[in-house]
């Protein structure tokens, strides 16, 4: 599976993206960038790297589709961001998914 996902991945993206992905996964959060404390402190004002603000979304028709087959982004990754987001969201139904 690793094998198949990084035959066509990072195409078109930098290690700072998946670095920043790797701190996604590892610290189970959805914050910005963590360069350090120190380095985090001058640009945040803040040790730690902040969190996202997903209620300053205000979009009011958001669209995510996630596959079962989808490494970088599985359908409980979807459903946390969705359980966090206040627009009229629209989700294919498990029913609607193909398999």
């Amino acid at each position: 599976m690793v094998i198949e996902a990084f035959g066509h991945f990072p195409d078109g993206t930098s290690s700072r993206v998946l670095a920043h992905l790797g701190q996604r996964v590892v610290r189970d959060d959805f914050n910005f960038f963590d360069y350090g404390p120190r380095k985090n402190m001058d640009l945040y004002r803040t040790s730690q790297a902040p969190a996202y603000n997903l209620s300053a979304i205000t979009n009011r028709y958001m669209i995510f589709v996630s596959g079962q087959n989808d490494y970088l982004s599985d359908p409980a990754d979807v459903d946390q961001l969705r359980s966090q987001l206040t627009g009229e969201l629209n989700f294919p139904s498990k029913r609607e998914r193909k398999t």
